[in-house]
């Protein structure tokens, strides 16, 4: 269809040449046949050599197929030539065209007719992956709320055991302490046990002393 409208397109540019023509004839006394020439809906397919000596021949040659249209010494001619030539291809083209319209209206009629079907089931697909992504989206909302409740329980739960672990540590760091006055008292004790030992030898020494002397007294 695209190529059918270009062509359209090229036959009325070719259809406005002619009609600029004639009213360039009418308003001027006759048309500007250099300047049709230079026309690019003319001048793309048709190729126009001007004379290449004083007096000599215009010439048309087609562009895509290297074909001589015309020479002569009239440009008027060349440019008329040329113009019927670009009409008949367009003319063939058109020709050429036409029965492949309905076929391509058909085709076309059936590919919107499936385009129509597929399209309903793509979008009744669509709506189930959609509701199926809006659950799937529903869950994972759950899971992130379940998640953030067990995060925050576990943050709680590994605050206590931080701060009962630093209790362990406090108590430990007591048992030491008193482990150390435990020891130093058992020292401490040794020592005045030690030092009571020798008081009380000390003790018994004076009280035998004593008995001696009392009995030396007694006999004197």
């Amino acid at each position: 269809m695209s190529r059918l409208t270009r062509v359209l397109v090229v036959f009325i540019a070719a259809a406005s040449l002619g009609f600029a023509a004639f009213a360039l004839a009418l308003v001027n006394g006759g048309p500007n046949w250099e300047a049709l020439a230079d026309q690019p809906e003319f001048s793309k397919s048709i190729s126009v050599s001007l004379p290449q000596t004083p007096g000599g021949s215009y010439s048309a040659k087609h562009r895509s197929t290297g074909q001589d249209i015309k020479s002569s010494k009239i440009l008027a001619e060349v440019v008329v030539e040329g113009q019927k030539k670009v009409l008949a291809e367009l003319t063939e083209q058109l020709q050429q065209l036409e029965p492949k319209l309905e076929p391509l209206k058909q085709q076309v009629a059936e590919t919107r007719r499936v385009i129509g079907v597929d399209t309903a089931g793509l979008e009744a697909r669509a709506k189930a992956w959609s509701d199926q992504l809006n659950k799937l989206t529903n869950d994972l909302n759950q899971l992130n709320q379940q998640l953030q409740s067990r995060t925050v329980v576990a943050t709680q739960t590994q605050r206590e055991l931080e701060e009962r672990r630093f209790e362990v540590y406090r108590l430990q760091n007591q048992l030491e302490l008193l482990r150390d006055d435990l020891f130093a008292a058992v020292q401490q004790r040794e020592a005045l046990e030690s030092e009571l030992e020798i008081l009380q030898e000390a003790q018994r020494r004076l009280e035998r002393r004593q008995d001696q002397l009392q009995k030396q007294v007694k006999y004197d």
